[in-house]
């Protein structure tokens, strides 16, 4: 079976030659890395003073805490505290060398910070408040263009699926925070290639290769928010395309380019981030990797203060990406009762149409989408200090789960025979 899945003729290559290629591009992403970063810093702060002064009047003026754009939505929070870090970020000690300054992150030595890439060149021109404009723009033709391509290659109901997906996890807040909107810009950049590049022709090794960049320029740019999205989203994409030329011919693919995906990406994500603290360490001369390793430790189990309860994170993070989850929040008893009518009557049709209008074979067809629903679920338990405490922007990670399962069901079931009663009528 593994030889049917990994092979040559599965994978489009020998296995020692994906991982060859793989390395490559890995250390050709790592130094395009390094000098971005390095290139940034040479502009000088006296360039960029006057906007960073405006930028954070603003965090006096709105607060640099968490706000919620709608009242009892925990979903709508908007992260201006971790905004006000990445601004003050953009200041750096011009006493030490660019590559320094690049590495050290003012005691957040073990992130990337390669959000400075684009913020500090923005600050030339602009303040915080006309780059959450930008941003706002930017986001909004990426996700019609999203919207538009699915349209176009999977249907109508797959592109009305998606704008369910990002209505649930508030799309209208993500510029407002540049916290938020790099997942979501890598996100959405990576489901247009896909719509626009891929076929079922294209072999799984080149997939893996994207999705290794894909999670590289995940781990450069976020903030430790909802990272898995550049996998899950694009990901979905992928196999329904595949299934869409290829039918049942697909399953096996499908197999592949899932798990090949996943390890990618993974590697991609987890071992970019263990570089930066080694080569900080070795370029700052301190040692980043034990603080990394605590931290990261600590995101995973908590501590005696800040325990980490793995049911307890799931369980935040899927309240908050429900629907009408502030109107449970506000609990007005009448509304509550509505919402639950509404929650049953949705049950009710969705297993209905699953039981009377269910394409027999298609569901072992489309498992390997249903399977990436479990990504979110996996990431909770295993990164569960981190999911119980900021739930309020790890949730939508779940915009996967509700993607992979709607975009499944949607495909096993048979339209056409639901139709047919209403024509002879």
């Amino acid at each position: 079976m593994l030889k049917k899945l990994f092979g040559v003729e599965n994978m489009g290559k020998k296995q020692g030659e994906i991982w060859l290629r793989l390395l490559g591009i890995f250390c050709a992403v790592i130094i395009a890395f390094i000098l971005l970063l390095t290139l940034v810093m040479c502009i000088p702060n006296s360039a960029i003073q006057e906007n960073f002064d405006r930028s954070m009047e603003v965090f006096e003026n709105e607060g640099d805490g968490w706000n919620r754009a709608y009242t009892y939505a925990s979903g709508s929070m908007l992260d201006n505290l971790t905004d006000s870090i990445i601004i003050s970020e953009t200041i750096v000690n011009e006493n030490c060398s660019p590559i320094s300054n690049a590495m050290s992150g003012n005691g957040y030595s073990r992130y990337w910070h390669g959000y400075l890439v684009w913020v500090r060149p923005l600050l030339l021109l602009f303040s915080y408040l006309d780059i959450r404009y930008i941003l706002m723009f930017v986001f909004m033709f990426l996700l019609a263009g999203c919207t538009l391509g699915i349209n176009d290659r999977l249907g109508r109901m797959n592109a009305l699926i998606f704008i369910f997906c990002m209505t649930l996890a508030y799309f209208i807040i993500i510029p407002w925070s540049l916290q938020f909107c790099e997942v979501f810009l890598i996100m959405m950049a990576a489901m247009l290639y896909v719509i626009k590049r891929h076929d079922a022709s294209r072999q799984t090794f080149a997939i893996g290769e994207m999705f290794l960049v894909i999670g590289m320029v995940t781990q450069y740019l976020d903030f430790l928010t909802a990272p898995l999205l550049t996998l899950g989203m694009p990901l979905c994409l992928i196999l329904l395309l595949n299934i869409k030329d290829t039918g049942e011919d697909s399953k096996l693919k499908n197999w592949a380019v899932l798990i090949h995906s996943c390890v990618t990406w993974a590697i991609g994500w987890a071992v970019s981030w263990i570089a930066k603290w080694v080569i900080g360490t070795l370029i700052l001369g301190r040692n980043i990797i034990e603080d990394a390793v605590n931290q990261a430790s600590f995101r995973v189990n908590g501590n005696e203060t800040s325990h980490a309860s793995r049911l307890m994170a799931i369980a935040k993070n899927i309240y908050s990406m429900m629907p009408f989850s502030n109107v449970i929040g506000k609990g007005e008893k009448g509304a509550m009762v509505l919402v639950g009518i509404v929650y049953i009557a949705l049950f009710v049709a969705i297993i209905f149409l699953w039981l009377r209008y269910r394409k027999k074979s298609m569901w072992v067809t489309y498992l390997p989408v249903f399977m990436t629903a479990l990504l979110p679920i996996a990431w909770f338990i295993v990164m569960a200090q981190h999911s119980q405490v900021h739930f309020f922007y790890t949730y939508r990670i779940l915009m996967i789960a509700w993607f992979a399962v709607l975009t499944g069901l949607a495909g096993c079931i048979d339209w056409k025979a639901l139709h047919k009663p209403a024509k002879n009528a």
